[in-house]
């Protein structure tokens, strides 16, 4: 089925001499951020806030201007953006503009289908056709990416309180989601935000569970904003639960579904029965306690990992890749956790494309190698010019039995540490032959029924990969990788396949380990075979 296009950026027309432009993906839902063209979270919503991303808005070095008071004017420092289509002609209303990006909102009375946007500033414009749906719903993150920890609050007014590792919502619990897109709204967008309930059909699922919505609408915290009041489900616990929001009742095999936005990006929250999360594969509660007492955490991960190889003569390859940085309050509350892994019996989806230079907490120095031994021999890991470690193992180094990671004398940062771990034998991927994405649950025998089963998967068009991982525990023996993950990745057609890459493995092995300047640090094994779909 060929994928329809929601926005087409390439190939823009300007005026003679103009100084503005958009890049070639530049027009997105200022909150899920996804490239706008394959992918079917991508496009813009009747009333929904949208952001324009290329230069020559403002002069280089002029300071971000800000809209102030109501109504919102539709031309900041000579900037208006104009949206044409279907006998309508329509300013957005502006919210900020910088040198490179433009935010607005959307008119709601504007109408849906193919349409086209104008940004003018003075005599100069650019010109980019766009598809207008009724609700393309986006959530915040910390980040400001469309990526890892939601913007999410527990309680109402004065009282609410920002979801985080140090304040996780308990289950049963109400929580608000703060995100764009969910429809248009009966009275003007460019007025006082307030409460107004937008009767869209959506579901919200967290850690894989459907919760009870309360409440789908505007919200008072700002114009263009939407939030979703939902009840945490009681059988969820982490500190990245994954969560995302589905339209409900729309089938997502049919072409129709790019009208109606069938989910979201996918973002996370915190819960825990306590006053700290912890995961299994990441941070602990205490590992919080310390980032409250000393007000950064220094941590390091050690990622092993075998996979499949493109090369057919190559059955796989085993790789080794480390980082130890210090995180603030700040950095780790914004981050994807240590592996990015999500609670078990749940899925997260990751969009590949970065917007600009993301901001790093800076590495520690942990020597000049790291170096692992087996009964395979050993192995050097040297540390790179961005300060990470990093080296491709060979093939069959990674296998059954005692391993050991060491850093001799250590560095400037982190002392001397070894650490051992036993590998298992990893699960068998028994439905692999007759794999079909979207009909067939995912199943395997074998391993160790106390391990993780990790299935991840990558989509790239033309324009962007993005990637998806999910996790059960191995005693399940099956898996059903739900409709709003593998869609993520990409629809078939021009822009590519969803998924090009399946691969199904075990966290065969996993410690945690300290070392002088570090507090904690994670090893882990993950045995994986792949397949790749044409």
């Amino acid at each position: 089925m060929m994928a329809p296009v929601l926005v087409l950026l390439a190939g823009f027309a300007t005026h003679a001499g103009a100084q503005p432009s958009i890049t070639n993906d530049g027009l997105r839902n200022s909150a899920s951020l996804f490239p706008p063209r394959g992918f079917l979270t991508a496009g813009l919503a009747q009333g929904g806030r949208f952001v324009i991303l290329g230069s020559g808005f403002l002069p280089t070095g002029t300071q971000p201007i800000q809209a102030e008071g109501y109504p919102l004017p539709t031309e900041l420092n000579g900037i208006s953006v104009q949206f044409s289509g279907q006998g309508s002609t329509e300013k957005a209303f502006l919210l900020a503009v910088t040198a490179t990006r433009v935010e607005g909102i959307l008119p709601s009375s504007f109408p849906t289908g193919n349409a086209a946007l104008r940004l003018i500033l003075g005599k100069d414009f650019v010109d980019n056709p766009v598809f207008i749906a009724s609700q393309k719903f986006g959530i915040y993150t910390a980040n400001g990416r469309g990526s890892g920890p939601a913007v999410a609050y527990q309680g109402q007014g004065p009282d609410a309180v920002r979801n985080s590792f140090l304040a996780p919502a308990k289950p049963g619990q109400t929580v608000a989601i703060m995100g764009t897109g969910l429809g248009a709204r009966k009275g003007s967008d460019g007025d006082t935000p307030a409460q107004e309930s937008i009767q869209s059909l959506i579901r919200v699922v967290v850690g894989g569970r459907r919760a009870e919505v309360l409440y789908k609408g505007r919200s008072e915290r700002g114009p263009g904003l939407d939030e979703i009041q939902f009840v945490v489900p009681a059988d969820v616990d982490g500190c990245y639960v994954p969560i995302v929001v589905e339209a409900d009742g729309v089938r997502i095999t049919t072409a129709q579904i790019m009208d109606e936005g069938p989910f979201s990006n996918y973002a996370t929250i915190s819960v825990a029965a306590g006053d700290r999360c912890s995961d299994p594969t990441g941070i602990s509660a205490e590992d919080l306690d310390l980032l409250t007492r000393n007000g950064n955490l220094r941590v390091g991960g050690i990622s092993l990992a075998r996979t499949s190889n493109f090369d057919p003569r190559i059955e796989y390859t085993d790789n080794a890749s480390a980082s130890f940085v210090s995180h603030d309050a700040v950095s780790l509350l914004r981050s994807a956790g240590i592996f990015g892994l999500p609670m078990p019996g749940s899925c997260y989806a990751n969009p590949g494309r970065k917007l600009d230079s993301e901001d790093s907490p800076p590495p520690l120095d942990a020597g000049s190698s790291l170096m692992l031994n087996s009964s395979s021999g050993a192995r050097p890991v040297p540390r790179q010019d961005n300060g990470g470690y990093a080296n491709k193992l060979g093939t069959g180094f990674l296998s059954a039995g005692s391993l050991s990671v060491s850093n001799d004398n250590g560095g400037a940062d982190v002392g001397p540490f070894q650490v051992t771990l036993n590998i298992m034998e990893p699960v068998q991927w028994t439905n692999k032959a007759v794999r079909a994405i979207d009909t067939e649950p995912t199943r395997w025998s074998g391993g160790d029924p106390d391990s993780l089963v990790i299935i991840s998967e990558i989509g790239s068009n033309n324009f962007a990969t993005n990637s998806a991982v999910c996790v059960e525990r191995a005693s399940a023996g099956s898996f059903a990788v739900p409709t709003s993950t593998y869609r993520t990745l990409g629809e078939r057609g021009n822009f590519g396949s969803y998924p090009a890459v399946v691969s199904v493995g075990s966290l065969s092995g996993f410690a945690r380990f300290t070392a002088p300047g570090l507090d904690a640090g994670f090893v882990s094994v993950i045995l994986n075979e792949s397949l790749y779909i044409p």
